[in-house]
């Protein structure tokens, strides 16, 4: 599919989105996004006067709102993100950090189908963009597809195998087709990795060696605060 049409599809999917999302949520308990440090709203407020009163290239304008986008992505502000993505790609149908950023969006809705195609743009327009691997092999494990999740989250973990949270999405994928042969293989990466993340010790309580309580005190002997 071609990049523009591509991307008229995942905006009609994510307007969809938007709208049924927000019944499900009316008697939800929501957290609350965080809150913006007077930078980020100083550096918000200049993005808003350069958008508002720069003659910008249409590529200029297109980079701009992806980064505003993904300020308000980082405070918890989805429908604003959502908003600037959508209209950075009706400038420049050919981001595909901004397809990725989407294709999670729909993910979290249940919209499978589109969430594929977003991811799809990604790697047809940056086949080198590894973390697309990882975000369609989620959406692909929650769509019911745990083959094909398989495959693409087994390439995301090829690509740094000494990271103990590549080597669990992929486990997640696998448990789903043969739990045993999916303990196997978990163990088989864990004594292969240099073990120097301190996610490795998530790894050895899903292999049942270490207790949950054992787990949490390693937490809090290695932890330096709560955030």
């Amino acid at each position: 599919m071609k990049p523009f049409l591509r991307w008229c599809f995942v905006a009609t999917a994510l307007t969809l989105a938007g709208c049924s999302s927000t019944a499900w949520r009316k008697d939800a308990v929501l957290a609350v996004p965080l809150q913006p440090t007077l930078q980020q709203e100083v550096i918000l407020a200049r993005m808003e006067q350069i958008l508002a009163s720069r003659a910008l290239s249409d590529d200029e304008r297109a980079q701009l709102l992806y980064e505003r986008g993904v300020l308000y992505d980082s405070l918890g502000l989805r429908a604003l993100a959502r908003n600037d993505f959508s209209q950075a790609l009706a400038i420049r149908p050919d981001m595909p950090e901004v397809f990725n950023y989407l294709g999670i969006y729909l993910t979290q809705a249940g919209n499978f189908d589109a969430a594929y195609e977003a991811f799809d743009s990604v790697l047809e327009l940056d086949p080198t963009y590894n973390y697309a691997h990882l975000n369609r092999g989620i959406a692909l494990y929650y769509g019911g597809r745990a083959k094909l999740a398989q495959d693409d989250l087994l390439a995301f973990y090829q690509d740094d195998p000494n990271d103990p949270f590549r080597s669990l999405w992929l486990y997640i994928a696998e448990r789903k087709l043969d739990e045993k042969r999916a303990l196997e293989a978990l163990r088989e990466r864990l004594n292969k990795s240099d073990k120097e993340q301190w996610g490795w010790n998530i790894v050895e309580f899903y292999l049942g060696d270490i207790s949950e309580k054992e787990l949490m005190t390693r937490l809090k002997a290695d932890a330096t605060d709560n955030t």
